[in-house]
């Protein structure tokens, strides 16, 4: 869970440009989000809204659509 955590907050820092501060509260989300994603899925069947409610606390709207848009290119939307 961790090494994932690590991987997309890294590959958030890149997209996005995120300052060190919001990097640590984007790798806090992103391993809470791994930890709670079996009971998540469990009981709501993948809830994306959980996920992006908790992404817009650390990140702008405007770095919100950044990585939205960065995911579509890349095919993982």
């Amino acid at each position: 869970m961790a090494f994932k955590a690590t991987e997309i907050t890294n590959e958030m820092t890149e997209v996005l440009s995120l300052r060190q501060d919001e990097k640590a509260k984007g790798y806090s989300i992103q391993l809470k989000r791994f930890q709670e994603l079996v009971t998540i899925r469990e009981q709501y069947k993948d809830d994306d809204q959980t996920r992006k409610l908790e992404l817009k606390k650390v990140l702008s709207k405007d770095k919100m659509l950044q990585w939205r848009n960065y995911k579509r290119e890349i095919g993982r939307d």
